[in-house]
């Protein structure tokens, strides 16, 4: 009882949330990449949602109300957004361009890495899905 009542307390609490957007796959840092976060599962209205923009050096930071976000879409122009890549799940291993690792009870760290659409007009494919 009282473990539910002190993750309660810790899943309510404002949580610092850390961002990092690299380049694939030249590992470039990419600022001013918006990243996108919705609240999970709100059964109490509408979910709550925060968005980040990385500064120059492709990090960025702010908070979220709770653990309870999930990030949705990162974004930038002349980059691939997860419906762009969709139709490459068999090649791009989506899971891996999204990492996310809570750091303590009210920090998250998550890195992102953006796939240029350059990559469609190449039409060259290595194995990884990705270009080479």
């Amino acid at each position: 009882m009282v473990a539910l009542l002190i993750s309660a307390i810790v899943a309510a609490a404002p949580v610092t949330v850390k961002v990092e957007v690299l380049e694939y796959p030249t590992r470039a840092p990419l600022g001013g990449v918006r990243v996108f976060f919705r609240e999970a599962h709100n059964d109490a209205g509408p979910p709550l949602e925060a968005t980040i923009t990385t500064a120059e050096k492709g990090r960025g930071r702010g908070e979220l109300a709770h653990l309870n976000f999930q990030l949705v879409e990162a974004t930038k122009p002349g980059y691939l957004t997860g419906a762009e890549l969709a139709p490459f799940r068999d090649l791009i291993p989506m899971r891996d361009l999204v990492k996310r690792e809570k750091h303590a009870d009210d920090e998250l760290y998550y890195l992102v890495w953006l796939v240029p659409s350059s990559w469609l007009d190449e039409g060259e494919v290595g194995a990884t899905g990705l270009p080479t």
